[in-house]
């Protein structure tokens, strides 16, 4: 996967907690974070389609979840409710918004979010793609940005065209 690629993601990252959260971020030398509880996660998941195939990922743990979307709507949570994943959903849609501007070279279109609640999610990424884990630290806790990210030759995104819309 290209730095400029994964950059422009954490470009987003950094913008989108300054400017929703007020909170700046930090790579972490981390490899990967888990969870401070070792418990479930909250996962919000979203697609990206057009000249690229990609997935998008943001896993934070329960207490980051609930810090990161108070801090974002003015209260605070106790649990993680449906308040929690639709702020998370709206989180992983502003970041992954945020990089689309950014990615000039590539005409895409995003998906809807899912937010996923639990300690195991398989995501499967486009054909021959590999993760990248991305580990931030802030003030409000830790969380990774997971992309998976591909490029589409021109010849092979007309051929995924015509066999998508074939019988």
């Amino acid at each position: 996967m290209q730095v400029e690629i994964i950059s422009q993601f954490t470009l987003s990252v950094s913008e989108v907690f300054e400017n929703m959260l007020a909170c700046s971020v930090q790579l972490s030398q981390d490899k990967s974070q888990e969870t401070e509880s070792g418990g479930p996660e909250v996962i919000g998941v979203i697609g990206l389609s057009g000249t690229a195939q990609a997935v998008i990922a943001v896993r934070f743990s329960p207490e980051a979840a609930r810090n990161a979307v108070g801090r974002m709507v003015g209260c605070t949570f106790e649990s993680v409710d449906d308040s929690v994943t639709d702020g998370v959903g709206e989180l992983i849609n502003m970041i992954v918004g945020n990089a689309k501007v950014k990615l000039e070279s590539h005409s895409l279109t995003m998906g809807l979010p899912s937010v996923f609640l639990g300690s195991l999610c398989k995501v499967n990424t486009p054909p021959r793609v590999n993760w990248v884990d991305l580990p931030f630290t802030c003030e409000l806790g830790s969380f990774n940005l997971a992309i998976a990210f591909r490029a589409i030759a021109p010849n092979e995104k007309e051929a995924n065209r015509v066999n998508s819309y074939s019988r």
